[in-house]
């Protein structure tokens, strides 16, 4: 069962524009421990603004899937993107929101001007298609 959707576009111009410091600040206030490790380690400067406009964008969609959007339990670091053995976007409920019986489906894509995220929650339960 379908309890929600969520969907986000950001302008990559927003990113770029950004110094390295305030991007880092960002990243800190956003990401957990794991995803900001993950972003430590990426070398090139346009892969990590990439990177942050990316998990910007996924965390906004899921918390709107919540129907809430950023608030209460559904903060930026108690929603954590990760991707699977194969590659494929996942997401982990952190804190507050490991408690929702809840299951979050993600896509993102981006292009050279923009970024969007798409995220549809489900009953955890739930195993067929609605």
């Amino acid at each position: 069962m379908i309890k929600g959707v969520g969907v986000d576009i950001e302008d990559l111009d927003r990113f770029w524009q950004m110094d390295q410091h305030r991007l880092d600040q960002l990243v800190e206030r956003i990401m957990t421990a794991s995803e900001s490790t993950t972003y430590k380690n990426i070398s090139d400067t346009h892969e990590q603004r990439l990177y942050v406009a990316k998990h910007w964008s996924v965390k906004e969609a899921v918390a709107k899937s919540f129907g809430t959007g950023i608030i209460d339990d559904a903060t930026f670091k108690n929603i954590e993107l990760f991707h699977d053995e194969r590659g494929c976007p996942r997401i982990n409920l952190l804190h507050g929101l490991a408690d929702f019986q809840t299951k979050v489906h993600i896509s993102i894509s981006n292009d050279k001007d923009k970024v969007i995220a798409y995220a549809m929650c489900t009953a955890k339960w739930f195993d067929g298609v609605s």
